[in-house]
């Protein structure tokens, strides 16, 4: 965090605290049921284990984090759940846009998905389901995954530039192991993104399932978003995968010239120099 010229040093180190505390937060929506040990708060954020263990604990009493008696693993708390609650309506996607990706499910049978990214984490805000008996429903609405976990999340991580890729990579390293996967997996599945145009996730998160995934171009809300349609994986060969990613990335042009939600701005860490957090 920069600070300001004559900004009193109390301020600042309050304004630090803040920080610090909604990064875990945010840290700990990646994995609402299993949550995540200190250690692994501490890596991923950046904070020493005794700072990390301090804010977690603070925040334990005040009802927004719990600790699991068994794994004494760390995840969100009651608080924290009533203040999604209280914001859940703003997130209501634009009419028109839940219509391009209800018409692309009806087209394809398969699930799609629309996300958008919140600092280092893409968020699943909207999912339509396509009409094949046998659906790929992957993640829930409201569901946060790490930048290149999921193929909609590796398809905007593909697009960033060089320095912010590597910051990002290297602030998700710590949770790549949760999702059965190692950064060598993302590391493939990213050049192969970037090759292809579009990215792939080929069953190593969810066995069976394939996902083909693509960013939407930059909109005047600066939400960085990506469109992905999963499938079972005998659906998905190379052939259809190639169609697919096209009929995403038509879906995603039109997308992108309409506003993703009223009422609501994309937070800094979306904007163009925005710094990278969680």
């Amino acid at each position: 965090m920069i600070d300001a010229p004559n900004e009193p040093s109390d301020a600042r180190s309050g304004a630090q605290a803040v920080e610090r505390s909604l990064s875990i937060l945010r840290l700990l929506a990646l994995r609402p049921a299993d949550g995540l040990r200190i250690k692994t708060i501490s890596q991923a954020t950046g904070l020493h284990v005794a700072t990390s263990s301090r804010m977690v604990r603070a925040m334990q009493q005040l009802g927004f984090v719990e600790q699991d008696p068994v794994t004494r693993r760390y995840r969100l708390g009651f608080g924290a759940a009533l203040l999604g609650a209280a914001t859940a309506s703003r997130l209501q996607v634009n009419a028109e846009i839940r219509g391009l990706i209800d018409d692309l499910a009806d087209k394809t049978g398969e699930s799609i998905y629309l996300c958008v990214r919140q600092g280092l984490s893409a968020v699943f805000v909207y999912r339509a389901s396509g009409s094949f008996p046998i659906r790929a429903v992957t993640v829930d609405v409201g569901t946060h995954v790490p930048l290149g976990v999921g193929a909609a999340g590796m398809a905007i991580l593909s697009t960033l530039p060089d320095e912010e890729r590597e910051q990002v990579l290297q602030r998700v390293a710590p949770l790549v192991p949760e999702y059965r996967l190692k950064m060598s997996d993302v590391m493939e599945l990213m050049a192969r993104a970037e090759e292809q145009g579009y990215a792939l996730m080929d069953g190593r998160t969810f066995p069976g399932i394939h996902s083909v995934g693509v960013a939407v171009p930059a909109n005047r809300q600066h939400v960085q978003a990506g469109l992905s349609l999963s499938a079972i994986a005998e659906r998905l060969d190379p052939q259809r995968q190639a169609t697919v990613a096209k009929d995403l990335r038509t879906a995603a042009s039109r997308i992108a010239r309409l506003e993703f939600f009223k009422h609501l701005h994309a937070p800094a860490s979306q904007r163009p120099g925005g710094a990278v957090f969680w």
